[in-house]
């Protein structure tokens, strides 16, 4: 109207999306002119930082379409790119796996003793610093500072990789002192300064809590991975069954796998999940089935009758 689709085409980011052809600009609308980039490419659109030293990939094919992405897009990517062949899976082989059960666990232990406990509501998100295990000599009030300032910036870290948004209460330690207070503050500011949401640390409530908000861009991590029942989702469980399966051939050379499986999962890979699992059935032999009444998520065994 008036130009002004055209001019506001023309400030259309084009770095996190192929740009528009002729024929796509031409078409009649209502048309889709531009679809969203796929997860792993805009991921490495927006996250690409200098400090990375490498990019390991598990999968051949997909190696090779990040390296041509990387060489149109991203000249310093392709350098970066190696193949992991390794006996274990990749996430198990680098450490993921605990790390993903580190974040979906509400107990985080604190390197000098003492931990956070995270609990996340709908309504707000609350940490607790625990003192527990922390015996340290010396003054109490400032081994307590010590281990207020471990802990938030711990909490930032936990904060910026559980993704979690909206409202949040830190309960720290007894800190009574107005300088200790402000100490604390700061700590946890520099600490949440590198996150690429926005942080609003507000201080601290008349209850003596710290008050601080996060910009949410969904749900937090925990809530992607582990329902609001505390089990996995049916998604994560898909996910975590493909990867088993892959260990479990890794163990089995030339043996099919079988695995029985919730109706839950059983759906996911013949519906929305199936590309998922198609992939990794060109490079596995296995054999789904449906349990029912099966509390489990899933069973992996050999073939049927072995």
């Amino acid at each position: 109207m008036d130009g002004k689709g055209a001019r506001l085409t023309t400030r259309l980011s084009t770095r996190l999306a192929p740009p528009i052809d002729a024929g796509t600009a031409a078409a009649k609308a209502p048309a889709l002119l531009r679809a969203r980039r796929d997860p792993i490419l805009r991921y490495f659109l927006e996250r690409a930082d200098a400090g990375w030293r490498r990019v390991v990939i598990d999968d051949r094919a997909e190696l090779a379409r990040i390296r041509a992405f990387g060489e149109a897009r991203l000249q310093a990517l392709p350098g970066l790119l190696e193949f992991h062949d390794g006996p274990e899976p990749l996430f198990e082989a680098e450490g993921a796996e605990a790390d993903i059960d580190e974040i979906c666990g509400p107990v985080v232990q604190l390197g000098g003793g003492g931990s956070l406990v995270i609990e996340e509501t709908s309504a707000l998100t609350a940490i607790d610093v625990n003192s527990g295990g922390r015996a340290v000599p010396g003054d109490k009030n400032r081994n307590m500072m010590d281990l207020n300032i471990e802990a938030a910036r711990e909490a930032a870290r936990q904060i910026r990789l559980r993704d979690i948004g909206g409202q949040i209460l830190i309960d720290f330690a007894a800190t009574k002192r107005r300088r200790q207070r402000d100490q604390l503050l700061d700590a946890l500011r520099a600490a949440a300064d590198g996150d690429a949401a926005e942080v609003r640390v507000i201080g601290f409530t008349r209850l003596g809590l710290v008050e601080l908000t996060r910009r949410a861009s969904g749900p937090s991590l925990t809530r992607r991975l582990i329902g609001t029942d505390g089990r996995k989702t049916a998604e994560t469980a898909f996910f975590c069954l493909l990867r088993d399966l892959w260990r479990w051939s890794r163990h089995n050379p030339g043996k099919a796998a079988r695995a029985s499986v919730s109706g839950e999962i059983e759906d996911l890979a013949r519906g929305r999940l199936k590309a998922a699992f198609d992939a990794l059935a060109g490079r596995v032999r296995v054999e789904i089935e449906v349990s029912p009444g099966n509390e489990d998520d899933y069973r992996i065994t050999g073939e049927k009758g072995a």
